[in-house]
């Protein structure tokens, strides 16, 4: 999988700059990525990705107001840097780019992040803005991608329910996490686990809807 084709900013606006399209990575820092870009003035010029992602360039220098609307009245989300565009960013790089810390538990697990939401515009108008202030991005079959049916928001409690790490045990014909029998029966989840785990407890047996079979 190339690393250089998931994110796609062509033709948006970061500050007075509008994206037109990705250049060949700099010569001289060749792990650089630019893109070339007009200036609300009319100047074109490359610019590297990071510069324009993380406010080290809005222009090419001239004193003018930051460009508030496009002329042609196409859809400019104007909220890099906001809090939702840095989940949707954060998203994107841990799924497709390589040099990414996150790379190994998201891309190379074969997890992408769908066609619709290489926009930011897209993603936002299926998710919004986080319901509440801890509001995190769930995938709700943790094996599948990043797209509006397998994407919910979540509590960080919720979502680490979910993870790969979490136990899950069938009991009472329901399938839940150590974390969620325990809230719902009160027997700590390490309790829970040393029953079946050590002791040869049936799961039924181990969380309370069935009795111990004494020999």
């Amino acid at each position: 999988m190339s690393k250089r084709e998931p994110l796609n900013i062509d033709g948006c606006d970061f500050w007075d700059w509008h994206v037109i399209k990705e250049l060949p990575c700099d010569p001289v820092f060749p792990g650089r990525r630019r893109w070339l870009c007009r200036c609300s003035c009319g100047n074109t010029k490359p610019v590297q990705a990071s510069s324009l992602l993380y406010g080290g360039s809005k222009s090419c220098g001239h004193e003018s107001r930051i460009r508030r609307g496009r002329k042609n009245n196409k859809f400019k989300h104007g909220m890099a840097h906001k809090n939702i565009w840095n989940r949707w960013w954060s998203m994107t790089r841990r799924c497709h780019d390589l040099n990414s810390g996150s790379y190994r538990n998201y891309g190379a697990r074969g997890i992408q992040v769908c066609e619709r939401w290489h926009s930011f515009e897209n993603f936002y108008a299926d998710m919004g803005d986080p319901p509440f202030k801890e509001a995190c991005l769930e995938r709700i079959n943790n094996n599948g991608n990043y797209c509006p049916e397998n994407v919910r928001w979540a509590s960080r409690k919720e979502q680490m329910r979910n993870t790969r790490s979490s136990r899950f045990i069938v009991a009472n014909n329901e399938r839940r996490s150590a974390a969620e029998w325990e809230e719902l029966t009160k027997i700590p989840s390490y309790l829970i686990r040393q029953r079946i785990d050590r002791q040869g407890w049936t799961p039924d047996e181990a969380l309370g809807f069935k009795e111990r079979t004494k020999f």
